[in-house]
């Protein structure tokens, strides 16, 4: 896994992550700490400059995703989703990274289709997953406890992005749609309909800034899998 110079594109550095796929990471918001998820079942705690490691947290599944909490001044708390493996469930987990041994605080597995993505929601107070049948799932962020679900959309949910604040949510799908949700009731406020898969999306860091400086603006990114490609 590298660190990229966002403005030259120069490489600064590596993180040693071993031969496992990194499905997803996440840097805090003071720069400090990376994690990552990874295909070998565990996951990553990365010193941010010195590339030091600092935590190996072993699971039970191939890790799909990890979201370090939103609180700029207590980012102690990581959410991550995990695959089916042998004997074990797919779960949803929180961590605490609390000194030197990080403890968990729950696990929910009650939940019928593929986690693809978790994230925080507002305030961190709860936590929002997507899922391979469309479904978008609310849940406690304190102890896991189920609030709601919604159907998001008819297929496979490719991604979901949010503003700063997290009051507004941009979901992909793989049937070539995507939605901008209010996640104060998760209203639909506008659908987006394109001619291809939708593997990703993003939604503009300035989209709530005050003044002349907002950018009304959301990014979307798909095209048809190889695999699906007909040839003669």
């Amino acid at each position: 896994m590298s660190l990229w110079r966002t403005d030259d594109g120069i490489r600064l550095g590596t993180y040693d992550v071993g031969k496992g796929v990194v499905w997803a990471c996440d840097c805090t918001l003071d720069s400090s700490r990376l994690i990552a998820a990874s295909a070998d079942q565990k996951i990553l705690i990365f010193d941010v400059c010195t590339a030091a490691l600092l935590h190996e947290i072993p699971e039970q599944g191939t890790c799909r995703f990890v979201e370090w909490c939103r609180m700029p001044t207590q980012q102690n708390k990581f959410v991550l989703a995990h695959d089916d493996f042998r004997g074990s469930q797919k779960s949803i987990k929180v961590w605490k990274v609390d000194g030197e041994t990080p403890k968990r605080l729950w696990v929910q597995d009650d939940f019928a289709s593929r986690c693809v993505q978790v994230h925080w929601g507002p305030f961190d107070e709860t936590i929002i997953s997507t899922h391979e049948n469309g479904d978008i799932m609310i849940w406690d962020s304190s102890n896991g406890e189920y609030i709601s679900e919604l159907r998001g959309h008819k297929s496979y949910i490719t991604c979901m992005s949010f503003t700063e604040d997290r009051m507004l949510a941009l979901t992909s799908c793989s049937d070539g749609t995507a939605k901008l949700w209010s996640t104060k009731d998760w209203e639909c406020l506008k659908t987006y309909t394109t001619d291809r898969p939708l593997n990703a999306c993003g939604l503009s860091p300035l989209l709530t800034h005050p003044g002349a400086d907002r950018k009304l603006h959301l990014l979307l990114g798909g095209g048809q899998a190889a695999e699906d490609v007909t040839t003669t």
